[in-house]
């Protein structure tokens, strides 16, 4: 009864914030974490939650692992992404989630979500993490560089600092894809691979057929698919 209870709730997310959800893929088949915004109306103003809810059956069933009530003093909700590691979690805020400073920042999870710690605080407005498929390995790109880090997020250190993008971890070990480019006018982007841990790079222009527009600043992405080498374009 729980699970139905927490699959309308996830369903009156969409339809009372008008905030799209963030869903991020778990470590397992199957697995599903959903991030997402709903308000509550009280009478004289609204409450506004975020909720992290998981799936182990391909989204058939919820429960719920997190919620945060603004102005709590908890920590907020932002991108959540799974490691390798079952049970570990990352959790990135940043200006598009609050436009507190002092909240933004890369936090981690050992026990699915239910507790946070703080790793950092990184204010670049191109900041983004990958998770990979070694456990405790995750990847961010900003201003300065492409980062790496084998011990879930502890410290990072550089990669590369000639290739720029927002990266995506393959299926295969070693296996990473940063997707770099112009919008407009000429939404020219070009899909960067490495298959030795981002110690060099092919470089391709995606097909420009297929590039489409830039949406509110988050599109165009790419996503791994399930097996090796599969790639997936979302324009």
């Amino acid at each position: 009864m729980k699970n139905k209870i927490y699959l309308v709730l996830f369903i009156a997310i969409i339809g009372i914030s008008n905030i799209n959800a963030q869903v991020s893929r778990g470590p397992t088949s199957g697995e599903l974490y959903i991030t997402g915004k709903y308000a509550i109306d009280v009478g004289t103003y609204y409450e506004e939650f975020s909720i992290l809810i998981h799936s182990d059956n391909y989204g058939r069933n919820f429960t719920q692992k997190y919620l945060y009530q603004y102005d709590s003093g908890n920590t907020l909700l932002g991108q959540v992404l799974a490691d390798a590691t079952p049970e570990v979690l990352y959790n990135i805020v940043s200006n598009k989630y609050t436009n507190d400073p002092e909240k933004w920042g890369l936090y981690r999870s050992i026990n699915d979500g239910e507790s946070w710690e703080f790793l950092e605080y990184d204010n670049s407005q191109t900041v983004r993490y990958s998770t990979g498929e070694i456990d405790g390995k995750i990847y961010k790109y900003s201003d300065n560089g492409f980062f790496y880090s084998n011990q879930y997020g502890n410290d990072f250190s550089l990669k590369n600092d000639t290739i720029f993008g927002f990266p995506e971890v393959g299926q295969i070990p070693g296996s990473i894809y940063m997707l770099s480019g112009s919008t407009y006018p000429t939404h020219k982007r070009i899909l960067h691979h490495s298959s030795d841990y981002g110690e060099s790079f092919s470089t391709n222009e995606v097909d420009s057929s297929i590039i489409g527009h830039v949406f509110s600043g988050k599109f165009p992405t790419i996503s791994r698919g399930a097996i090796p080498g599969e790639l997936y374009f979302i324009s």
